[in-house]
């Protein structure tokens, strides 16, 4: 499943006015600038929510490696650039990204494993309690609250891939529920961000 969406995600990213297009397609003429809006607000708030994963993954891999390098853990700039890329998965991802660092740590002294999880539990506190919600809240648009409410519920449905796709998932929904019922349903007049 990770493999077919991943693929699935290079292939959207690689030419997305194709399917755009097809999507557009689908819809009456009357909503097709609409739906170019929306299709439109969509992309922004997804590059916004790539842009704060990037960020979190830099600050992971960053705080990572000076303090395993301080710590004389071995192999640290490879702990580093797997535990940054282990931080695309929200919540579980760190926990994966520290064993291996544990483990190496072990070969240094027996109480070096401590450390090694002490690093890795205050760098995801502050990454994932204060620096992404609010960058997240800044670059998709996405309360803190209604993301953790949708990694529960897509971790309960789809297990670690739903986790992995509930932040991109929640900000596109939110987009439409506000373009199409809020706006277009109900009537009320775009917010100052849309």
């Amino acid at each position: 499943n990770a493999a077919v969406i991943l693929l699935a995600g290079i292939y959207l990213a690689l030419r997305p006015t194709d399917y755009v297009a097809g999507l557009r397609a689908l819809l009456h003429p009357s909503l097709d600038e609409p739906a170019a809006e929306t299709l439109r607000d969509c992309g922004v708030v997804l590059r916004g929510w790539l842009a704060g994963q990037a960020f979190a993954m830099a600050f992971t891999g960053t705080i990572t490696f000076v303090g395993l390098t301080l710590l004389g853990v071995p192999l640290a700039g490879l702990l580093a650039v797997l535990a940054a890329l282990l931080n695309f998965i929200p919540n579980i991802g760190p926990v994966i990204a520290a064993v291996p660092a544990m483990l190496l740590a072990a070969t240094v002294s027996p109480w070096m494993p401590l450390w090694v999880a002490a690093l890795f539990f205050a760098s995801q506190f502050i990454e994932g309690n204060i620096l992404t919600p609010m960058v997240q809240s800044r670059t998709a648009d996405l309360p803190p609250a209604a993301l953790l409410l949708a990694q529960v519920l897509m971790a309960g449905a789809f297990g670690l891939l739903g986790i992995a796709l509930a932040a991109p998932l929640a900000a596109v929904t939110a987009v439409l529920v506000r373009r199409i019922y809020a706006e277009g349903w109900l009537g009320r007049a775009p917010t100052p961000s849309g």
